[in-house]
């Protein structure tokens, strides 16, 4: 009897004519091959109790059904001990997918298109050689690396004893190294300092934990040392980066880290106080020049202490650009569906704390007001926007518009037309303002419509980008601002403002009027049955909703929804 392949394989994937396929493949090639089908719509999503150490290879598909992603599955399960070598089954051929399976993990792709015995054998032997060089370092030099597994290292630091130390690695500047280099190529810059955090562990005789928390950000476990130790852990690590310069293809990217530590003494602190106090202490390393370190005292906070610190972990998420744009698709359904976009988007924010977790609009809002930083956040996210659409339309044969908010403090920002000009004009795409769709609300343009008008006329005239009037929730308003300024789209929502449920009689009033000044009418936040046909039969152009499909982090990982 010949060796076989793979001993034990573990293969989920909704379709029963993929499995099939691939269960004859191994019939084929290697019949000694035991295989287990995992159905995800009959079974669901695995236990935290499911025995992943029984098999050898996990073959896992992307798209999962019911709403459920392969990627999201391997992000949260993965370890890097007792979870199997794993290749993602996927029809899609997608640089951006292919660098987030490496991130959680994934030792190689099955892409169903280029199936065949042959190709099919050599993907088996690289993922499991890789999965087997991956495991034996990490046993032999006794450090677990958590492939960008948050949930997984969060839940270690419930776990912590005295003498460990939590240390948060953050890269100064990220986001400007990221535009320099590509998607693949920030990853390795990434996998370049987690080498020399592995190896400054190694060389100074510590155990430790460590995973990419966030994209700029790499959170360490330090394992049972004296202060003194790991305070040479943290000097000498610095130091190893002063020495080490990233060098790709011929050039020199300078770079810098900031490495905030909180040592475990014994007191009752939460996790979440642990980490505000690492996080506050990277926070001072960064005033420092070059690469540096500081420790964070472990303490406990009042509850007016942690408001406060909430409000600085906001406004800094915000310097350090640490948020998440969520895009949501419009769907059209009526014949008048604007002539240059394939397809729409409308973007929503959240922001990511020192903890990796979402903070919702409804909390960072009214601070980042009162902080007057509204317009920051607002730059970066239309930048995020305008990098984001000059990818696609490298790749897609298709128009995709994006609809980015600017707040009432970016009407008076003059310097924002000419800023985003600057960018469009360096990624050598000059057409791309206008697939830029800038969303006002009412009720702003209302208050200062001279100062909002001069605005949006700049942001027409520079970058030719169409606008948007948002907020709408009477007939008089909508009349109001279409009387003093043209709007391209006009948004409101029939199920949730503050004047309570629309009436379809009103719904097609707003729909007639926004047509009549060549406006097209967007009713958001549908999520109801009922009220998308309400809106089809009262002549509203698109719709958007949890209803019609939620946002997506990914344009590409959206599906097209037909209504």
């Amino acid at each position: 009897m010949s060796k076989p392949l793979v001993n034990n394989v573990l293969l989920i994937d909704d379709s029963v004519d993929t499995r099939n396929l691939l269960i004859h493949f191994f019939n084929s090639i290697s019949p000694e091959t035991k295989i287990t089908e995992y159905d995800p719509i009959e079974s669901g999503k695995p236990s935290a109790s499911f025995n992943w150490s029984e098999f050898d290879l996990l073959i896992l598909d992307y798209d999962l059904g019911n709403g459920e992603n392969g990627l999201e599955w391997l992000r949260e399960f993965k370890t890097s001990t007792e979870f199997p070598a794993t290749l993602i089954l996927t029809a899609k051929d997608d640089e951006e997918l292919v660098v987030k399976a490496q991130k959680y993990g994934a030792q190689g792709f099955i892409r169903k298109e280029k199936l065949s015995k042959k190709w099919f054998i050599q993907v088996i032997r690289k993922a499991l050689e890789e999965y087997l060089d991956q495991t034996m370092e990490a046993i032999s030099r006794k450090v677990k690396v958590h492939h960008y597994n948050k949930e997984k290292f969060l839940k270690l630091l419930k776990t912590l004893h005295v003498k460990d130390a939590i240390a948060l690695l953050k890269i100064d500047g990220f986001n400007e190294i990221s535009e320099k280099l590509e998607a693949e190529k920030t990853d390795k810059f990434v996998k370049f300092l987690t080498d020399i955090i592995q190896e400054t562990i190694i060389n100074n005789g510590m155990e430790g934990t460590f995973t990419r928390i966030k994209e700029s950000v790499i959170g360490i476990l330090l394992h049972n040392r004296e202060h003194a130790a790991i305070e040479q852990f943290a000097k000498k690590l610095c130091e190893e980066f002063d020495q080490s310069p990233f060098q790709l293809e011929g050039a020199e990217i300078d770079y810098s880290i900031s490495l905030g530590l909180v040592e475990i003494k014994g007191g009752k602190s939460k996790v979440s106080e642990l980490l505000q106090a690492v996080d506050s202490a990277s926070a001072t390393a960064r005033k420092q020049n070059g690469n540096s370190y500081a420790f964070a005292s472990e303490e406990t906070k009042t509850d007016e202490t942690l408001n406060t610190e909430m409000a600085k972990e906001i406004i800094s998420a915000v310097k350090e650009e640490n948020f998440v744009p969520l895009f949501q698709p419009l769907v059209q359904i009526s014949d008048a569906g604007h002539p240059l976009y394939s397809e729409l988007f409308q973007t929503t924010t959240n922001l990511i704390d020192s903890q990796g977790s979402s903070i919702d609009p409804k909390e960072f809002l009214p601070i980042l007001e009162k902080a007057n930083t509204l317009n920051t956040l607002d730059r970066w996210v239309s930048r995020h926007c305008i990098v984001e659409l000059s990818k696609l339309n490298r790749k897609e044969n298709r128009n995709f518009g994006i609809f980015v908010s600017l707040s009432k403090q970016s009407q008076s920002d003059k310097g924002l037309s000419d800023w985003l000009d600057k960018i469009i004009r360096r990624l050598k795409m000059p057409d791309l303002g206008k697939y830029v769709i800038f969303e006002i609300n009412a009720a702003d343009f209302l208050e200062n419509t001279r100062e909002a008008k001069m605005q949006l006329n700049k942001l027409r005239i520079k970058l030719k980008s169409p606008i948007a009037l948002t907020h709408i929730e009477d007939l008089e308003t909508l009349d109001k601002c279409l009387q003093a300024e043209k709007f391209d789209f006009v948004f409101f929502s029939p199920e949730h403002n503050s004047q309570g449920k629309m009436d379809a009689g009103l719904i097609q009033n707003i729909a007639s009027l926004a047509k009549e000044n060549g406006a097209i009418s967007v009713a958001s936040k549908i999520d109801s049955g009922e009220y998308m046909m309400i809106a089809t039969s009262s002549g509203v152009d698109y719709v958007l909703g949890l209803f019609v499909q939620p946002p997506m982090e990914n344009i590409l990982s959206s599906e097209a929804v037909v209504v």
